[in-house]
């Protein structure tokens, strides 16, 4: 029989010293309030253009990054709303670009999130403009977070405030990406995951399901004529294509 090994004493708990710390930018950053009105008039045209293609019940929008981005540095303010963790609805992810190399994510929510996104960047512009004369900088997050009472607003709380600031930080625009790629043979189509059937879907554009060969939930192999009519009609659903 082995022996056992009996340990004695008293076990206590030390906090961990390297634990992240408040919600910030980097030392030396600043967010200028343009950048927010631009981001806030880009999901106003996303929002826009799901109000009208409503087909896949919400919205599916991409976050450009200025760069390749830790999971710790992606959006925690924006694409979400409550409780809900926004990388919980992040269906697809790519680089972009190479000098630098961008991350880019693309998420798929309700138009009521989307909505509320804009609501909190509204509220963001109007802060910072009269608050801060219109740029925000690491310091100013500091004593938000730092100071009781610093920061005051009826509808934004100061976790959402600082939340919003600091994704603005690190993201470029949002946009409505679509791959419209011409195919001159068979092809593998990933689509992006949303809450209605891959198969409706592509039938209710006029692809016969019988002919096209599905391999799983959100992934099947189209001929030509098909990649082409889903390129015409519904572009942003294509994640990945593999000849």
């Amino acid at each position: 029989m082995n022996n056992i090994l009996q340990l004695k004493g008293q076990f206590q708990y030390q906090q961990n010293p390297s634990s992240f710390g408040a919600t910030n930018i980097p030392v030396g950053a600043s967010v200028e309030v343009s950048h927010l009105e631009s981001l806030c008039s880009q999901l106003k045209s996303i929002l826009s253009y799901w109000e009208k293609d409503t087909s896949i019940q919400g919205a599916l929008v991409s976050t450009y990054y200025y760069h390749v981005v830790a999971k710790s540095n992606r959006i925690k303010g924006l694409l979400c709303t409550g409780v809900m963790d926004p990388n919980d609805a992040i269906r697809g992810s790519k680089f972009y670009g190479d000098n630098p190399i961008q991350h880019v994510f693309t998420y798929y929510v309700k138009l009521d999130v989307l909505r509320e996104s804009i609501k909190r960047l509204s509220l963001s512009v109007a802060i910072v403009n009269t608050k801060f004369s219109g740029k925000i900088t690491h310091d100013d997050i500091t004593q938000i977070n730092n100071q009781p009472g610093y920061y005051y607003h009826p509808t934004l709380a100061k976790t959402n405030f600082v939340k919003v600031i600091t994704d603005s930080f690190y993201v470029e625009k949002f946009a409505i990406d679509r791959d419209v790629e011409a195919a001159t043979e068979n092809t593998i189509i990933t689509l992006y995951k949303t809450d209605v059937k891959t198969t409706h879907l592509l039938q209710s554009i006029g692809i016969d399901m019988i002919d096209a060969k599905v391999i799983d939930e959100t992934t099947v192999l189209l001929s030509p004529d098909e990649v082409s009519i889903l390129c015409e009609h519904m572009p942003y659903l294509i994640s990945m294509s593999v000849r």
